[in-house]
């Protein structure tokens, strides 16, 4: 059992516990409360007994769930924003949690998703895109923000080729 496991454990079962009291459900069972978060109800008796500490995508959940600041939460095992792999699931879950504070939110949740199309990421715009998720020098939220503008890029771009080849004459029928 580590230091970092049993430190979650204290501040996770307060969580469960003002959870619980806040929404007068003293009586709801650790599994019930799991299928809310969504987690397996084993892994959650670990959390609670200090045997493990939640991965990454494991606290977006947890914070979503007990409308907590991500950040509080992977700080709970000592785990430290910046330690996060960014991915494009990292940003679509940070701007899940991080509601009122990314403007723009919506559009840029819409061009997360669309950013794990294999043909956005294929392209020329997928691939620049991609880059910003190793870049240090930036916030999660400015990533997240210049990925959908690629996004919306690729898009303009997409619809103009696609109405520059519907303009074409087709050879077939020309003659």
């Amino acid at each position: 059992m580590s230091q970092q496991a049993i430190i979650f454990a204290q501040q996770f079962n307060q969580w469960v516990g003002a959870w619980k009291r806040a929404h007068r459900r003293m009586d709801m069972t650790d599994r019930e409360i799991a299928s809310l978060i969504p987690v397996d109800q084993s892994v959650f008796s670990r959390w609670m007994r200090g045997k493990q500490v939640p991965k990454a995508p494991a606290c977006f959940r947890i914070a979503a769930f007990f409308g907590l600041d991500v950040r509080d939460v992977l700080k709970a095992p000592g785990r430290p924003l910046d330690s996060i792999p960014v991915t494009l699931d990292t940003l679509l879950e940070m701007a899940k949690v991080e509601s009122g504070s990314w403007p723009d939110r919506d559009r840029i949740m819409t061009a997360l998703q669309r950013a794990q199309d294999l043909s956005f990421q294929s392209s020329k715009w997928g691939k620049n895109a991609m880059r910003y998720l190793s870049n240090e020098a930036l916030t999660l939220q400015i990533k997240a923000s210049l990925i959908a503008d690629m996004v919306d890029a690729w898009d303009q771009e997409v619809a103009l080729q696609q109405q520059f080849k519907n303009t074409q004459p087709n050879s077939l029928t020309t003659g």
